[in-house]
């Protein structure tokens, strides 16, 4: 397994955000650990549950800040976005029946680093910055 190593080119140019990424990268990044010394079960879904205590106000947080897009492009990068994060739940959920059931979750762990880092962090808040940009709902000096 990969832990993900934080790079500041993952900042989108909005604090709030960018410490909440900060800090679900962390999270993961513990449950990576955790897996990797053998944790017992219950203690890595005890720390899953604390990240999507996390994950899950973020991703309002951001689906609230695209509501108001009203361009076609905005709105079809807001329902690939709101995809995007309905993505990352269904790998977690697919981490916990792992854990759950006893088996070896690091594969879908992997996969859960990848998607984050080179789709959610990188590529879709990126995106999401310059639609709200685009349609004057986020100030030039955010997300520079």
């Amino acid at each position: 397994m990969h832990a993900i190593e934080w790079s500041d080119t993952y900042l989108i140019g909005i604090p709030e955000l960018d410490d909440e990424h900060r800090r679900i990268v962390a999270m993961i990044n513990a449950v990576i650990a955790a897996v990797e010394v053998g944790l017992v079960a219950k203690t890595v879904l005890d720390m899953i549950d604390g990240m999507m205590a996390v994950v899950l106000p973020h991703m309002a947080t951001e689906q609230n800040m695209m509501k108001p897009l009203a361009s076609p492009q905005g709105i079809g990068h807001r329902r690939k976005h709101i995809a995007g994060h309905a993505e990352f739940i269904r790998q977690i959920n697919a981490v916990r029946a792992e854990l759950a059931a006893g088996d070896d979750c690091k594969v879908s762990l992997d996969r859960l680093t990848v998607f984050l880092t080179v789709l959610e962090l990188i590529n879709s808040d990126y995106e999401m910055v310059g639609e709200l940009r685009r349609e004057g709902l986020l100030s030039p000096q955010h997300g520079e």
